[in-house]
């Protein structure tokens, strides 16, 4: 854990829409935000999305719920004030700089990432006394869950908005030699922050490749016949492929090269036109494979029924989730920006841990206020956090996926659920993953936009699976700042698709989508699977992007001789970035061998279906 506080800080606030603050709060506030900075002057990473709320580790602890009783405010602010008071002491600032120095030196040597934990761990342990002895005046366990239990409880009171209790925690930190945290991400506006994102992740992304190897500086005559080859692979990929604007960037190559790396076909990353999206009415396997060999989108009706899949009448039943399953702990998302629309958009992981029971109370009143939460419980692995639920869609007589399985690759995350309400939304992303997903309780627009997009994404090198590009923005009709600075997303071809409970939606790898709830509670069901070995691709010598990706990398391994010459250390960063092999060992576009076996595809005999009109295009337009 690095003692750094998230790059998003200083933003000012707006304090007139903040109720119940108080004048001691306000003025420290105040002297909190006279030393602030430009938004854009304070990022200092390209990563997408970062959450300030995470980095209120004022007790050193990682995320977790922690065991005890239930904190109220007022007891948290007390703790908070007696853990400053201790943190204070002249002894322990001694031993707190000690330890600060030994890092800042150790930050001098070259590799110094064990050296970093060594300092958090003496850090801990210097604090460890104070933290445990306050714990237990309060009636905590004086061990690590107890000061988990005390640090999930200040990050929920920052997310859902107390000022006192941030001020407090930015206190601490500041004893701690850590940066305070200055704001949350919900005073930022959604639009600013990805424009925030894009001034730094976009400057190296938008580079453009052939640019980039025609300016390199090489010396030897190898490395420039490297150069010659990568220079003729980009000018080759970018005829066959024709991306918008005829122009291949580095973050477009990075997320072509995920496309390979999982085996999408060549005829989907460059088509010209999607396929519209269809509806069936309860198909069989067989007519669900054909939709997934083309990576089509198709929505399913009637494919479960209360009978068969009981989950889908009990799991939008509060009180049986109370009953079931409400005293687990589960992960929550916490950091959220309003965009001008009004959508409150999620940006990150899970990081904060609520009851469900208590998440089910806060729904409730959201729904009878037709107003929003500070939470959204989205990406939860059932199997691993909520057994219970998992266990009901396990012994249901019949399941989506046992039903279409059979059309697609291995299953190795089990099931998530996603489950919100007001309207929750989340940004534009591609999942390395076939995605089949039921709609248990209210309802879900989707804007969808097919893998050929990739360039009209805006995506980066670090981030290739994220668009930068503002949700929901019809490509007919982009505002000025968007054109500005996303100009390609005018070429994006996008449709729009409403699921209502019981719908069961496939959609496809890499398939491009925003998704918004209701304004209501609405839960999803969702099942991530790698494609089927009938489907996956197989990418020979060097088709597509491998050529270009191994000319950076043996470019990167003559210049690790001789640093000091050469190219630029801005340069020699991009090349590393793409060429360093890790495209090709991606953890999170790492396929699993062990399912690929001759598997045979579904093949029942067609029955008839009803073929329904699909949603058509949200945005008609000749292309």
């Amino acid at each position: 854990m690095a003692l750094v506080a998230s790059f998003l800080k200083d933003v000012q606030v707006n304090w007139g829409s903040i109720a119940s603050v108080s004048e001691e709060a306000s003025r420290a506030m105040e002297f909190v935000q006279s030393k602030t900075k430009p938004p854009e002057d304070l990022i200092a990473t390209s990563q997408l999305p970062v959450s300030s709320v995470r980095d209120a580790v004022i007790l050193l602890q990682g995320p977790g719920s922690g065991e005890g009783r239930e904190l109220d405010l007022e007891e948290l602010r007390e703790i908070i004030a007696e853990l400053i008071a201790a943190y204070g002491e002249p002894s322990l600032q001694n031993k707190i700089h000690s330890i600060q120095e030994q890092q800042r030196k150790a930050q001098i040597k070259p590799s110094c990432s064990d050296d970093q934990d060594d300092h958090m761990a003496e850090l801990r342990e210097v604090l460890w006394p104070c933290q445990t002895d306050i714990a237990e005046a309060y009636g905590l366990p004086g061990t690590a869950e107890g000061l988990q239990r005390i640090q999930n409880a200040v990050q929920r009171a920052i997310t859902e908005g107390d000022v006192e209790v941030r001020c407090l925690a930015d206190e601490a930190l500041m004893l701690l030699g850590m940066n305070p945290l200055h704001n949350i991400i919900q005073e930022v506006k959604a639009e600013d922050f990805l424009n925030c994102i894009y001034s730094v992740a976009g400057e190296s992304s938008d580079v453009e490749i052939e640019d980039f190897l025609l300016n390199l500086k090489c010396r030897t005559p190898l490395e420039k016949a490297a150069r010659a080859r990568g220079l003729l692979a980009a000018r080759r990929l970018k005829e066959e492929r024709q991306p918008p604007g005829g122009r291949l960037t580095c973050g477009l190559l990075r997320t072509w090269a995920a496309y390979e790396r999982l085996g999408l076909a060549p005829r989907h990353i460059a088509s010209r036109e999607p396929m519209p999206v269809v509806r069936l009415k309860n198909p069989t396997a067989a007519q669900v494979w054909d939709f997934v060999m083309r990576n089509q989108p198709l929505v399913i009706e009637d494919a479960v029924n209360m009978a068969d899949f009981p989950p889908l009448c009990d799991f939008a039943d509060f009180e049986y989730l109370r009953e079931r399953c409400g005293h687990r702990y589960v992960k929550v998302k916490g950091d959220s920006c309003w965009d001008s629309k009004g959508r409150q958009l999620f940006l990150n992981d899970p990081t904060i841990e609520i009851r469900i029971s208590d998440y089910l109370d806060l729904v409730e009143v959201a729904e009878e206020h037709e107003t929003c939460i500070s939470w959204y419980m989205g990406k939860l692995p059932l199997h691993t956090d909520v057994p219970e639920m998992f266990e009901d869609i396990a012994n249901a007589p019949n399941s989506p996926f046992r039903k279409y399985g059979s059309c697609f690759g291995e299953n190795n995350k089990g099931v998530h659920t996603y489950f919100g309400c007001g309207g929750n939304t989340t940004c534009i992303h591609s999942d390395p993953s076939e995605n089949l997903l039921l709609v248990v309780s209210g309802e879900k627009f989707w804007d969808l936009y097919p893998p050929s997009n990739a360039a009209c994404m805006h995506t980066t090198v670090k981030k290739f699976l994220n668009s930068l590009v503002p949700p929901f923005i019809d490509p007919e009709h982009v505002p000025e700042d968007v054109e500005k600075n996303w100009s390609c997303y005018k070429h994006a071809q996008a449709q729009r698709v409403h699921l209502k409970a019981g719908d069961l939606f496939y959609l496809p790898i890499f398939w491009w989508h925003s998704v918004q709830g209701s304004i209501g509670r609405n839960m999803i069901l969702n099942w991530w699977c790698q494609q089927h070995p009938y489907k996956e691709y197989k990418y020979q010598g060097f088709e597509g992007t491998r050529e270009i990706l191994e000319v950076l990398q043996h470019l990167n391994e003559a210049w690790s001789g001789d640093p000091g010459s050469g190219p630029s250390a801005k340069e020699r960063a991009v090349a590393q970035e793409l060429g360093s092999g890790v495209l090709y060992a991606d953890s999170m576009c790492a396929a699993s061998d062990s399912y690929k076996k001759l598997t045979a595809p579904p093949r029942d005999p067609i029955k008839s279906a009803s073929l329904m009109p699909s949603n058509r295009f949200r945005w008609q337009r000749a292309r």
